[in-house]
C-alpha cells in the first residue's frame, strides 16, 4: 500500500471516529442549555419554597420585607447569597447515562424540591442535592433529567444552601425595636446587684438614678442593645451543654424591653461553659441563642458609666 493510500485510509478512519464521537456526545445528552436552571436577574420573585425530607422553608416577600415561614424576617446576608447563587449557577454537564437513574432517584427521594414563583406563576421548579464530600451539586428537572451544576470560577457545594435549617435563615437581630414606640429598657444583673432603668418620658430618654446624664454615651449603649445580633439560634438539645447551663440557672443579666401597645421582650444571659466559644441566652423565655464573649462585655454597664464627667 502506497503512502498516499495509507494517508487516505487514516483520513477516512479519523472522519468516521469524528462522526461517531459527535453521535455519542449527542446521544449522551451533551446538547444542553447551560442556563436551564439559571434565574434571570430581572425576574420578579415573590415566593421561594424549599421542600426536603422533614422540612419546608417558605420565603415570601410581604409588605416590603422577606419573611421565613411567616414567622421571622429573612437574614439579609443569607438572602443576598441565596439569590446571587440562583442567578449565577449554570449547568456544567448532564449526568452520564450510567449514573442518570441512580442520581435521579436520589434527588427525588433525598433532595430538595425548589419552587420559585411570582405570585401564582411558577418561574422555575427543580430538585437539588449532591455529594458534599466531593463538592458535587446536581439539579434535576421535573422530567427526571439530572445535571451537574456549578458557579463558574468557584468550587463550592451549591446544594448545601437549600438544606439550611429554618433558624439559620432567620434575621440575627434579637429585637424589633421601634424607637418611636420604646417605653422602657431595663438591664438587671444577677441578684439585683445593679439595675439600669432607661425610660422614655416627656419626649426624652432618661436613666433613673443619674442626674448628670451623658446622653451621647447612653444613646450609644441603647443603640448597641437595640441592634444586638445573635451568632446562632439553637433548637432545644441541639448543643446539650448550652441547655445544661440554662437549666442550671446561672444567669448573668436580664434585659427587658417594653414598647407602646404592651409589646414586651426579654433576654436572659447565662454563664459561658468552660472551653466554649459562646455563652447562651434565652429570648422571650423560649428561644435559645448564642453570643460571642465580646457581646457580653458590650452589654455590661453600670450607672457610673453614664455619669457626665465635667
Amino acid at each position: 500500500m502506497s503512502q498516499k493510500q495509507k494517508n487516505i485510509r487514516q483520513l477516512i478512519i479519523l472522519s468516521v471516529l469524528l462522526v461517531l464521537t459527535v453521535v455519542v456526545v449527542m446521544i449522551d445528552g451533551f446538547d444542553y442549555d447551560r442556563n436551564k436552571f439559571t434565574l434571570d436577574e430581572n425576574s420578579v420573585i415573590t415566593t421561594v419554597v424549599l421542600e426536603g425530607n422533614g422540612f419546608t422553608n417558605r420565603f415570601e416577600y410581604i409588605n416590603g420585607a422577606w419573611e421565613v415561614n411567616g414567622k421571622y424576617l429573612l437574614d439579609q446576608g443569607m438572602r443576598d447569597v441565596f439569590f446571587a447563587m440562583l442567578s449565577r449557577t449554570e449547568v456544567k454537564r448532564p449526568v452520564a447515562n450510567a449514573e442518570r437513574d441512580s442520581i435521579a432517584s436520589f434527588l427525588r427521594n433525598e433532595g430538595v424540591k425548589v419552587s420559585i414563583l411570582n405570585n401564582a406563576d411558577t418561574i422555575k421548579t427543580y430538585f437539588a442535592g449532591g455529594n458534599k464530600n466531593r463538592f458535587q451539586s446536581f439539579f434535576m428537572t421535573q422530567e427526571n433529567e439530572p445535571y451537574l451544576v456549578q458557579i463558574p470560577g468557584y468550587q463550592s457545594y451549591i446544594a448545601g444552601i437549600f438544606m439550611v435549617d429554618e433558624n439559620d435563615w432567620r434575621s440575627r437581630f434579637i429585637w424589633d425595636i421601634d424607637w418611636s414606640s420604646l417605653k422602657t429598657l431595663t438591664v438587671e444583673y444577677e441578684g439585683g446587684r445593679e439595675r439600669l432603668e432607661f425610660e422614655y418620658e416627656n419626649n426624652f430618654m432618661g436613666l433613673k438614678g443619674v442626674e448628670n446624664l451623658d446622653t451621647a454615651n447612653m444613646m450609644g449603649y441603647l443603640e448597641y442593645i437595640a441592634y444586638l445580633q445573635t451568632d446562632k439560634f439553637l433548637k432545644d438539645g441541639e448543643i446539650p451543654i448550652y441547655d445544661q447551663m440554662v437549666e442550671a440557672g446561672e444567669s448573668i443579666l436580664t434585659i427587658d424591653v417594653e414598647q407602646i401597645g404592651n409589646r414586651k421582650s426579654s433576654l436572659v444571659l447565662y454563664a459561658q461553659p468552660e472551653g466554649k466559644q459562646y455563652f447562651p441566652g434565652v429570648l422571650n423565655q423560649q428561644q435559645l441563642v448564642l453570643f460571642e464573649s465580646s457581646a457580653l462585655e458590650n452589654m455590661k454597664a453600670v450607672l457610673s458609666d453614664f455619669e457626665l464627667v465635667e
